[in-house]
């Protein structure tokens, strides 16, 4: 949706609470880049408590003995961090403070409660953790009740979570990234990469692919070093990379490879961020299937995805061998990209789906 030329927008707050993957970093740049009131503060990086290790250990610990049924957390950013973030609202009147992953870790439950009582603002999160809660029955318990209750609108990257929370008033929003305005054509120097952490799906997965020149990156890939195949280890490093070196890494590679982690894959749904930072790079993706996505791709023109371990390996060997074919998909996938998922598009598209936010000053295309 395009924004018009004379169109009041509003000023926007972003309090980041995961900072990696740079979401609400790339966000902050977009709306600086299309003329947005906007701040920044990432919540990770403030002073937090001291001794909050111990301070949680000991909360936890007294909370088991009285019930093992409630999730215990403790707030973990100390009283002038808290200060800081109040003043920051107080001081630049935001019409929307948009919080990214969560907020329940720094702030109390009645922070922002007590603060709309000064300040008419909508408090938005762009939620990146339900899907990631659902085998921990207590802290999606807690999740649902204590977090997500806080929020006039919840953004959801999941149609089907955006479904379940209707009634928390969530909307299906799917990811962008930023343009790499530096892209270059580069020599595909190896055949398939992956990059992400462990489950056991995303194991037996990869090690039918052991064969291939394939390189998987993750740091917690470690911990499963007696888990995998000596193949499989041999092709694994064991960093996170971000950035320029992800950016290189998927621009020398013929096919990047996304497997959805096994609670999004379990809800059969979730379309995640790898989706379109490969596309931003403008490589070939192989993904999992999910409806979802043939409300955002021509699957076969733009992405290619597979629903069975057998299919994942067809294609790999397909599309190996018909390079003409992979790369004009990926041209197309990178054109769409360009088209409408760059942050600058889908920030754009978000400011339309706050009600009674756009209050700020003129904006011009």
């Amino acid at each position: 949706m395009k924004v018009g030329k004379c169109q009041q927008l509003p000023s926007i707050l972003i309090i980041d609470g995961i900072n990696m993957p740079p979401i609400g970093k790339q966000i902050y740049d977009a709306c600086l880049q299309i003329g947005l009131s906007v701040n920044y503060i990432d919540a990770k990086k403030l002073k937090q408590k001291r001794f909050y290790k111990s301070r949680k250990s000991i909360k936890k610990f007294l909370a088991k003995r009285k019930s093992k049924n409630e999730y215990c957390y403790c707030t973990k950013l100390s009283s002038s961090s808290v200060k800081f973030i109040e003043k920051a609202i107080v001081e630049n009147q935001p019409d929307i403070v948009l919080v990214i992953g969560f907020s329940y870790p720094y702030v109390g439950k009645d922070f922002f409660a007590n603060l709309k009582k000064q300040i008419k603002f909508k408090l938005v999160l762009f939620d990146t953790e339900f899907g990631n809660f659902i085998s921990n029955q207590k802290k999606l318990k807690f999740y649902m009740a204590q977090e997500l209750s806080r929020y006039d609108k919840l953004i959801v990257f999941s149609k089907k979570i955006a479904e379940f929370l209707e009634d928390k008033n969530a909307v299906f929003f799917p990811f962008g990234y930023k343009e790499i305005k530096s892209l270059k054509q580069t020599p595909k120097e190896r055949d398939i990469c992956f990059v992400g952490g462990p489950d056991m799906r995303r194991t037996f997965l990869l090690e039918r692919l052991r064969e291939q020149d394939l390189i998987v990156c993750g740091s917690s890939w470690r911990k499963y070093k007696d888990l995998i195949s000596v193949e499989l280890k041999n092709k694994v490093i064991t960093e996170n990379i971000w950035d320029d070196a992800l950016y290189d890494l998927i621009g020398k590679s013929k096919i990047i490879l996304n497997i959805t982690n096994l609670p999004f894959y379990g809800l059969e749904t979730g379309i995640n961020l790898r989706v379109f930072e490969a596309l931003a790079v403008g490589g070939f993706l192989l993904t999992d299937h999910y409806e979802e996505l043939q409300d955002l791709f021509e699957i076969g023109k733009e992405i290619e995805t597979f629903k069975s371990a057998d299919e994942l390996v067809d294609k790999v060997n397909f599309y190996l061998n018909h390079d003409d074919l992979r790369n004009k998909i990926a041209a197309k996938g990178h054109e769409k990209f360009l088209k409408h998922f760059t942050w600058e598009s889908r920030v754009r598209d978000l400011i339309q789906i706050i009600p009674n936010s756009a209050v700020g000053r003129e904006f011009r295309t």
